[in-house]
C-alpha cells in the first residue's frame, strides 16, 4: 500500500493514540471512560434508556476526522463500571445518537438550502429590476443622481444577496452536513469492553447502519430538482412580471388575466415545493397537484398561441423548457411522496 508522505507523518503522529492495520486499512482506536455518566447526557437519560451526549460524539467525530482517510475506523470504549445500565444498553444509544445527529444534519443542510435560494432569488430579483427598469426609464434620465442612486442601491443588493446565496449552497455545504455523514459512515466496527479488556458486546459497520435511512441517488436528485428547479420557476416569474409592468401600456384585459393566473400558480407551485421540501406546512401535501396544473396551463398556452410563438423563436423555447421543467418536478414529487410511509 503506497501513501503519501503527509499521511505517512500523519500515522506516525498518531500511533500514541490508536494502532494501524495497513493491510486492511483500518485504524484502532480505544477510549476510556471511568463510568456510563462520562459518556452520557445525564440530562435526558433513564435507567432503561440511556442517551449519549452531544460531547461526546463530538469527540469521536474529531478523533474520526484526524485519521487518514483511507483507513475506516474501529472504536473501541473501555467502561470501568458499568452502573445500572447494560452495555447492550449503551452501545445501542451510541448508534441511535449517531443516527439521529445524522438526521439531524441532513434537515439542518434542508433548512440552509431553502435559505440560499431565497438569497439567490432576492439577488436575481434586484438585478431584474435594475436591468428592464433602467431600460423601460423607470428611474429616469441617464446621468441623474436619482438614476445613479438607485443603480448602485440594486448593485449592492443584487451582489450582496447572490454571493450570500451562492456561498450558503456551495461554499459552506461540506462544512459541517457532509463532513458528519461521512466521518461517521468511516466505521469498521464499534466494541464496548470492561477494564480487564474482555470483549462484551460489538456492532460491525453492517450492523450498526443497518436500520439507517439514507437518502438514495434517485431520492437527493429528486430532493435537489425540486428545490433547484423553484429558482428557476421564481426567476422566469420575476421576469414575466417585471416585463409585462414595462410592456403594461400594451396589455389588455385578458392577457392580464391569463398572466395573472399563470402567476399564481407559479407561486403557489414555488412555495409548496419549499414546504414539500422541508416537510413542513400544510401547502406541500397540493405540490404534485399545483406541479400539474402549472404544466396543464403552460401546455395550452403553447398549443393556443402557436402562431404567436412562432413569432417568438425565444419565447417558444423557453415555453418548452419551462414545461419540460414542470414535467421532471412532477415526477420528483411523485417519486418522493413513494417514499413516504403511513404511520
Amino acid at each position: 500500500m503506497k501513501i503519501s508522505k503527509r499521511a505517512y507523518r500523519q500515522i506516525k503522529n498518531l500511533e500514541k493514540i490508536c494502532t494501524f492495520d495497513i493491510e486492511n486499512k483500518v485504524a484502532y482506536v480505544p477510549l476510556h471512560y471511568d463510568t456510563p455518566e462520562d459518556l452520557l447526557d445525564i440530562h435526558v437519560s433513564w435507567p432503561d434508556a440511556p442517551v449519549i451526549s452531544d460531547d461526546a460524539i463530538d469527540y469521536i467525530q474529531e478523533i474520526i476526522s484526524s485519521v487518514p482517510d483511507m483507513f475506516s475506523v474501529e472504536i473501541s470504549l473501555t467502561v470501568d463500571d458499568c452502573g445500572i445500565y447494560t452495555y447492550e444498553q449503551l452501545i445501542d444509544a451510541l448508534r441511535a445518537t449517531i443516527e439521529n445527529t445524522y438526521y439531524y444534519h441532513d434537515e439542518k443542510k434542508r433548512n440552509n438550502n431553502v435559505l440560499a435560494v431565497f438569497f439567490i432569488i432576492v439577488g436575481f430579483l434586484a438585478l431584474s429590476i435594475e436591468v428592464i427598469g433602467g431600460m423601460a426609464g423607470w428611474f429616469g434620465e441617464k446621468g441623474t443622481m436619482m438614476r445613479s442612486f438607485i443603480e448602485t442601491v440594486a448593485d449592492v443588493i443584487t451582489w450582496v444577496f447572490l454571493w450570500e446565496g451562492c456561498a450558503l449552497l456551495f461554499l459552506t455545504y461540506e462544512n459541517e452536513s457532509t463532513v458528519f455523514g461521512e466521518d461517521m459512515q468511516r466505521f469498521h466496527k464499534v466494541s464496548f469492553r470492561n477494564r480487564d479488556g474482555k470483549l462484551l458486546v460489538s456492532m460491525d459497520k453492517n450492523q450498526f447502519y443497518e436500520s439507517w435511512v439514507k437518502v438514495g441517488k434517485r431520492e437527493e436528485f429528486s430532493r435537489c430538482f425540486v428545490l433547484l428547479s423553484d429558482v428557476i420557476f421564481l426567476a422566469s416569474l420575476i421576469i414575466q412580471i417585471v416585463m409585462f409592468i414595462a410592456a403594461e401600456p400594451a396589455a389588455t384585459g385578458i392577457s392580464v388575466l391569463l398572466n395573472a393566473v399563470n402567476w399564481v400558480l407559479t407561486l403557489l407551485l414555488v412555495i409548496s415545493n419549499v414546504s414539500f421540501y422541508l416537510d413542513k406546512g400544510k401547502l406541500g401535501k397540493y405540490a404534485f397537484a399545483f406541479s400539474v396544473a402549472a404544466f396543464v396551463y403552460n401546455v395550452l398556452d403553447v398549443v393556443l398561441y402557436t402562431s404567436h410563438f412562432l413569432n417568438d423563436t425565444a419565447g417558444f423555447i423557453f415555453g418548452c423548457i419551462f414545461i419540460v421543467g414542470l414535467l421532471v418536478n412532477s415526477i420528483c414529487i411523485a417519486y418522493l411522496k413513494k417514499q413516504k410511509i403511513e404511520i
